[in-house]
């Protein structure tokens, strides 16, 4: 089982690869995830290395008043194609690496993605996107324990140079 799944995630990744911008971006980006461990509000700072097949996402994540999460998620976009006009789908695995529990007991993460959304392009530089994942992961802290019900919802935009 485990290697079937090593196989297709690195399958992906080198599909990733080549559908991927060639060039680089920055931006920002909010969110919320409804439910899992660590429900509530995201915000993070987007951007994409030209050198990098991946998007990725400098993270932030808060409940209430309190500190939830500081992580890194990255995402290979298999494919961006145009559905109409100006708008774009993606879709492809990622990951995401952290530390959860900031504010209290603070613990380690990690979480495979499988990411979707759509674009558009309102001018050429100027990205505007919407993306759900389901995003289950591990958490080590004082204890182990699984999240499979982790769906993060973020919208943001990014500047391609």
């Amino acid at each position: 089982m485990n290697k079937k799944f090593l196989g297709i995630f690195a399958a992906l990744v080198v599909l990733g690869s080549t559908g991927a911008f060639a060039s680089a971006a920055i931006g920002l980006q909010g969110g919320y995830s409804p439910a899992g461990d660590y429900a509530g509000f995201n915000g993070a700072l987007t951007f994409k290395l030209s050198s990098v097949p991946a998007v990725f996402a400098a993270n932030v994540s808060m409940s209430g008043n309190e500190l939830n999460s500081i992580a890194l998620q990255g995402d290979w976009w298999v494919s961006n194609p145009k559905l109409a006009g100006m708008f774009h789908y993606f879709y492809g695995p990622g990951f995401a690496v952290g530390v959860y529990g900031v504010s209290s007991n603070p613990g380690l993460y990690a979480a495979f993605r499988a990411v979707g959304g759509v674009n558009l392009f309102v001018v050429k530089p100027l990205e505007l996107y919407l993306q759900a994942a389901w995003q289950p992961g591990v958490y080590v802290g004082n204890t182990l324990s699984w999240d499979v019900l982790c769906f993060p919802i973020q919208f943001g935009f990014r500047f391609w140079f």
